[in-house]
């Protein structure tokens, strides 16, 4: 008999907020400190760079560690930038940013112990207007080419295609002080230039030149740490809806400053002061994490080396834990697909097997449906997706599969 296949669209977004289970669990296990090697204990960030862990100490210039944590070593080109005190270490491959109007550099794609050998240098800002700027974070849009500074204090500054640098307006009050630069999905595929703000978020649409509020979802201008594929704020964790263009509430309550997101394990770590959550992005189970150990105020970064996942305090250094002690292999077996896929990765067209008739629900990391299978025994899919991870849900019996597209 023929399968027995049906291909039916969802045109509705699953409000992430109902499939979130939050349990009461809390997963103990004691941090330890890391910071043989460093000079002072004032750290600003942490990175993986090519699985080499990397952090800035205030006023003392960039190390790092080759053997997670365990010993650090101070980066040779730490003599050549006597006049700066770096304040932010972030991101995958590494980006900083430094007083004095510079440098901010990036290492993506380079080792930072032959960064000179390949003939880039440090990118310093010859500006005048920059020169007493504490430069907090920044990006470049490639296209069009406009870098964006963020300054802790004198709001945003822009540099289209090279021209120069001008500082943006519209920004009022703490929404000068930029804790974090990013883009937003926009209506018809299209992107949204945005700002984390103490003051809540901020969007532009001429690329830096004016920025106007834009906090839909929010009942009031909240202080905004990180915004992205999650927003973090000091009350709570939300996500972006890119289908109604709003906000909406994911964990509410808690004061969240930084995150990192495994995408081989699908689990994103939250943290800020007071507060550590793991969320599995496979079967959306939220679960409260210790910190047992950590010291020195807020955590202000975090990051993932190897088995290890590592974060930082304003004034206590750099603490880490083994992953295994944060849950990551305590998978709920009976939530295991019981469901085939194959090729995975593949380019869209892909076949779903099961031994019995079953529901299989094609979902994006923001958590919208995409599509609706159902399979009866076998079904080949054609899908135009875009690169990147997918859930394959099995909205019968429960399961979820991590799909990968190239």
């Amino acid at each position: 008999m023929a399968p027995n296949f049906k291909n039916k669209k969802m045109k509705k977004t699953i409000t992430l907020t109902a499939l979130v289970l939050l349990f009461t669990n809390t997963i103990f296990a004691q941090w330890t400190a890391v910071n043989n090697g460093l000079p002072a204990l004032t750290t600003r960030g942490v990175a993986n760079l090519k699985d080499t862990l990397v952090t800035a100490v205030k006023d003392k210039g960039i190390f790092y560690s080759v053997n997670n944590g365990d010993t650090w070593s101070s980066w040779k080109f730490n003599a050549k930038l006597p006049n700066y005190s770096f304040n932010n270490v972030y991101g995958a491959g590494v980006k900083m940013a430094a007083t004095g109007g510079g440098p901010f550099l990036s290492f993506t794609g380079q080792s930072m112990f032959s960064y000179y050998e390949h003939g880039i240098p440090l990118s310093n800002v010859p500006v005048a207007a920059l020169s007493n700027q504490n430069i907090k974070c920044w990006i470049k849009r490639e296209n069009p080419g406009v870098l964006y500074l963020g300054t802790n204090g004198g709001g945003v500054f822009y540099n289209p295609n090279n021209a120069g640098y001008s500082q943006s307006t519209g920004l009022t009050g703490g929404g000068n002080n930029i804790n974090y630069i990013s883009f937003l999905d926009g209506p018809n595929k299209t992107e949204i230039d945005v700002v984390a703000t103490d003051n809540g978020v901020y969007r532009t649409d001429d690329f830096g030149k004016t920025y106007v509020p834009f906090n839909p979802g929010f009942t009031a201008p909240i202080r905004v740490y990180q915004i992205g594929l999650f927003t973090l704020t000091e009350n709570g964790l939300f996500y972006f809806n890119k289908d109604t263009q709003t906000f909406m509430p994911l964990k509410p309550g808690g004061d969240y400053r930084t995150s990192f997101t495994d995408m081989v394990a699908l689990n994103s770590y939250f943290f800020g002061n007071g507060v550590g959550t793991k969320m599995n992005l496979s079967n959306f189970q939220i679960d409260d994490l210790s910190l047992d150990g950590i010291t020195g105020g807020a955590i202000t970064s975090t990051t993932l080396v190897g088995d290890y996942i590592f974060v930082c305090t304003e004034n206590g250094g750099v603490f880490r834990k083994a992953l295994v002690n944060l849950g990551v292999n305590d998978f709920n077996q009976s939530k295991v697909a019981k469901f085939s896929v194959f090729p995975n990765p593949s380019n869209g067209e892909f076949k779903i097997t099961s031994e019995n008739p079953i529901q299989v629900q094609l979902i994006d990391l923001t958590g919208k449906i995409i599509n609706s299978y159902r399979v009866e025994n076998s079904a080949t899919i054609k899908e135009t997706l875009s690169s990147g991870i997918y859930l394959l849900k099995d909205s019968t019996n429960g399961g979820v599969k991590k799909m990968i597209i190239r």
